[in-house]
């Protein structure tokens, strides 16, 4: 088996169990399927991942309509083993998924460098992908009551698991789902060596305990249609797709809604125009342009967007609160590392950080 692109360490005793596994046992799984024959096809892709994933490819990609959609736009896996770490210490207990390789370049690099017509053209297909992912049909009792990821059992039927990044799950409730979320994300704030789990900033901490519970959250969520299920991809972004060049083909939405004026516009639904008004953000003509096309080609496809979910504030208020608990650029310890050569800059960093958070949970006391 040829290797590239080794990048972790260990990546060859992980890699032995795997081959002893395809020449002992075959490539028989739930979910899985033989590559097509293309020049392409003797490549694979072999990914070392956390224990639920190898389960969670192989079935997003073996339900209608994914499976169904020619040409393909998802690489189909091939075999896949789920993980039983800790259970099994070492290597042989580490999960694993092998699938078709899928030619092109990462879309998030090529969407900025595109013109108005391409970015229009690519919003369409995006747009595809995640109407086909809503229309795919669930077990009954998954699609009436579920809240967590989805895995197959000892017959490799699809029933209700863990998800890929947030255990413990599935949840008994809407509620329970979000709690877990934000505690997650004070835990890693706690692993921060610049956060500290906002022990060292003024009253931030006890501000957060007192707020972190059931009632508060039940509050939050009151309103949201918590009823409604559907297939979801939990990393929905550029950066999880391929753009064939060749083919002008995506592969696998993706625009930055960080401004008021466009998060409104997004959460709404009403877009209007910008003609005879500034734009609100640099490059903003572009950019309203394809995130209003965004709007409208899932409105065609009939697919749940912001604006058509109930309540959608309440549950963008949680996502802004679940990012200001941990955000990324005080999470990796890189980026910390780099802000570590200006002391002053590092303790910017934290004190607008601080504040932020501050905001958002007075706003939560006073909505």
């Amino acid at each position: 088996m040829a290797i590239t692109n080794v990048n972790h360490e260990g990546f060859q005793r992980r890699l032995d169990p795997i081959v002893f596994i395809l020449y002992s046992y075959g490539l028989e799984r739930p979910g899985t399927s033989v590559p097509p024959r293309s020049s392409a096809s003797d490549t694979v892709i072999l990914r070392l991942s956390n224990p639920p994933r190898g389960e969670r490819g192989g079935f997003a990609a073996s339900l209608p309509p994914a499976a169904q959609r020619k040409p393909s736009r998802v690489g189909a896996p091939c075999a896949w083993r789920p993980g039983r770490y800790p259970d099994v210490h070492d290597e042989t207990g580490f999960g694993w998924t092998i699938c078709e390789f899928m030619p092109g370049v990462n879309l998030d690099a090529q969407f900025s460098e595109m013109s108005l017509p391409e970015k229009l053209a690519v919003v369409e297909q995006v747009a595809d992908i995640l109407a086909g992912l809503q229309r795919t049909a669930l077990p009954e009792l998954l699609a009436t009551g579920h809240l967590g990821g989805l895995t197959f059992d000892g017959s490799g039927q699809v029933v209700g698991g863990q998800t890929s990044i947030l255990p413990p799950s599935p949840w008994e409730n809407y509620v329970d789902m979000w709690l877990l979320r934000l505690r997650r994300q004070l835990h890693n704030a706690g692993q921060s060596s610049a956060l500290k789990g906002w022990q060292e900033a003024a009253g931030v901490r006890a501000h957060i305990d007192s707020l972190i519970n059931a009632d508060t959250v039940g509050r939050l969520v009151q309103g949201v249609d918590a009823t409604q299920r559907t297939l979801v991809h939990g990393d929905f972004t550029m950066n999880n797709m391929l753009f064939d060049t060749a083919t002008k083909k995506d592969i696998s939405g993706g625009i930055h809604i960080a401004d008021e004026k466009l998060q409104a516009a997004v959460l709404s639904g009403r877009f209007g125009d910008l003609d005879g008004r500034e734009a609100p953000f640099p490059d903003g003509r572009t950019t309203w342009d394809a995130a209003k096309a965004w709007d409208g080609a899932l409105a065609t496809r009939d697919a749940v967007r912001p604006s058509s979910i109930q309540s959608i504030r309440r549950v963008h208020k949680l996502m802004t609160l679940e990012d200001a608990l941990y955000p990324s650029r005080l999470g990796s310890e890189v980026r910390i590392e780099r802000l570590r050569q200006s002391p002053e800059k590092l303790a910017e960093a934290v004190k607008a950080a601080a504040d932020r958070l501050m905001t958002l949970l007075d706003g939560i006391v006073s909505p």
